[in-house]
Order: structure tokens, then sequence, then C-alpha cells
């Protein structure tokens, strides 16, 4: 069995809709770290912007439907997504 690890950077006020994305994906774990430094478009640290950082592990074989999802709700919403399969590369 393979599996894909996804890193997804939200703001913290999205990390509940996007947990109760993840649970309808039932993915294998994932971890939410929340209050990291947030930057604005320029890059510039701000201190009123608090990102968090969902850490997702799922098979293979799930990940497909996951990343659709994921896509829809960053293209909404904002935020990043990075994907790689089991051997370290990008899955898109």
């Amino acid at each position: 069995m393979s599996a894909t690890r996804v890193e997804i950077m939200v703001g913290d006020a999205l990390v509940t809709p996007l947990t109760e994305l993840l649970d309808r994906h039932a993915p294998a774990a994932y971890v939410v770290v929340e209050g990291l430094s947030g930057v604005n478009r320029r890059g510039v640290s701000s201190p009123g912007l608090a990102d968090a950082l969902v850490v997702v592990v799922c098979r293979s074989a799930t990940s497909k439907a996951l990343l659709d999802n994921l896509k829809a709700f960053l293209s909404r919403y904002g935020g990043v997504a990075f994907a790689t399969d089991g051997f370290g590369v990008n899955v898109d």
C-alpha cells in the first residue's frame, strides 16, 4: 500500500471547515499546527495574519477524491497545498 502526503497552509479561521472536509474523506491521519506567523501578499510579516499548517497522510487509492475537493476548497477560500506520493514525487 502506498501513501500520499498533503501539506496545506490556510488561515487559522479556515481550520474547522478544512478538518470537516478531511473527516469526510477519512484520511489515515492528519495533524494541525496553528498560530504560525502569517505574511501578507507581499511577503511582509503581519501579526494580524495567523496561519495553520495541516499535514495529511492518506492512501494513494483515495487521494484523488481528496485532492479534487482540496483544490475546490483552496480556490474558494484561499491557501496553498503541496502533495507528494510515498516516493517523494509531486502529485497533482
